[in-house]
């Protein structure tokens, strides 16, 4: 399953993650990789798109955190035991999927 925005609020809050109010993630910004994933880059940050303002502030013992923003929200998660994926940008925004975007839901499945 893999959540995308509003998606991925919900289900983190369904497994006890904190949802808050946010600044500054409605439009382009960067996220930060936290968790070695084979062909994602953690030394560089990468630009996604967001049309949000509230996010995950806290995450779930649940919930692994895979990405983060500036202001340390969760951007992107995975179930520590399922194959559930949280995402807070819009990948289907696009014309055609980025690289990342491709990587991430593949990792889903490497997992």
């Amino acid at each position: 399953m893999i959540g995308i925005c509003g998606g991925a609020q919900f289900i983190a809050k369904r497994f006890g993650s904190k949802i808050s109010r946010l600044r500054g993630h409605v439009g382009n910004h960067k996220v930060y990789f936290t968790k070695n994933y084979r062909t994602i880059d953690l030394k560089k940050s990468y630009i996604v798109n967001s049309y949000h303002n509230f996010g995950i502030t806290k995450i779930s013992k649940k919930l692994l955190s895979i990405a983060i923003a500036k202001d340390k929200s969760i951007e992107c998660f995975q179930h520590k035991k399922k194959k559930i994926l949280g995402i807070m940008w819009h990948p289907e925004r696009y014309k055609r999927f980025k690289e990342l975007d491709k990587k991430i839901f593949k990792m889903l499945l490497w997992n």
